[in-house]
């Protein structure tokens, strides 16, 4: 497990060094690499609060039908 985790970590690390290199300079490379880690996290946000309320409604759902 842990080494699968370590090739994980190498295969984003080298991901990030390739696109800041094909960049034109490291700051765009930065940039590009922080607006996908803060569209990842909205993303991520968005399908958590989803799957709570769609547990929220199937927690209603089953409250009612056994009333």
């Amino acid at each position: 497990m842990t080494l699968s985790y370590g090739v994980l970590a190498l295969t984003i690390l080298g991901g990030m060094y390739g696109l800041v290199r094909m960049a034109d300079s490291f700051l765009l490379g930065a940039g590009t690499l922080l607006l996908d880690a803060l569209v990842d996290g909205f993303f991520y946000v968005f399908a958590r609060v989803l799957a709570e309320s769609i547990y929220v409604l199937l927690d209603i759902e089953e409250d009612t039908r056994l009333t």
